[in-house]
């Protein structure tokens, strides 16, 4: 029985190293470009490129930065904007976070009217862009009011349901997310 055992334990090694070895030759390498002035860039590159392609490909990411929006131009950048529920740490909107990203914190949120006022640091990744500001977004009879986590996608919210809870959340660190189409609020949400 024992000797069952080793064979099939000795077996199952051999083909876990002949497995990982096989897969040495395909590895990424990968390039972080960290720049003060500009969010983190990453680029994965396969063994097959040469050194030269590399260097050339690095300084295109470096020279093109990270684009800025003013609190006007997100209303005309379709798309989502995202943020951490955050308002203990305001401060701090705008360092790098522990896995070399950007903190975009979401410190103050208030509606007037028809109008969300959103202060704090968003990021459009799609995009690749930021906004620090006081953002106002116009919202619509169709925006969509959400909390989104679990399983079960997301939760629809009443509007004055969603004003008194976005108010608690302020310092929970969950995700906000805003959703831009033409021109104003389809969806916010809070999300886990």
């Amino acid at each position: 029985m024992k000797k069952r055992f080793l064979t099939v334990l000795i077996t199952a090694c051999t083909l876990a190293m002949t497995a990982g070895c096989s897969a040495i030759g395909n590895e990424e390498e990968i390039t972080i470009d960290m720049n003060e002035d500009t969010e983190p860039e990453v680029e994965a590159t396969t063994d097959d490129e040469s050194s030269e392609d590399q260097a050339e490909a690095t300084q295109e990411t470096s020279a093109s930065g990270t684009a800025t929006a003013t609190a006007e131009d997100i209303t005309s950048m379709d798309g989502d904007w995202y943020g951490i529920l955050h308002a203990s740490a305001k401060e701090e909107r705008g360092q790098p976070d522990d896995f070399g990203g950007i903190k975009c914190i979401v410190y103050d949120i208030s509606f007037e009217g028809d109008t969300l006022k959103v202060s704090g640091l968003l990021e459009n990744e799609k995009l690749g862009a930021y906004s620090d500001a006081v953002h106002e977004l116009k919202l619509t009879d169709s925006t969509e009011f959400q909390y989104r986590g679990g399983v079960d996608g997301p939760e629809p919210m009443e509007r004055s349901k969603f004003e008194s809870e976005i108010k608690e959340m302020l310092d929970s660190e969950l995700g906000f997310n805003i959703e831009i189409e033409n021109g104003a609020v389809k969806s916010v949400a809070f999300c886990s």
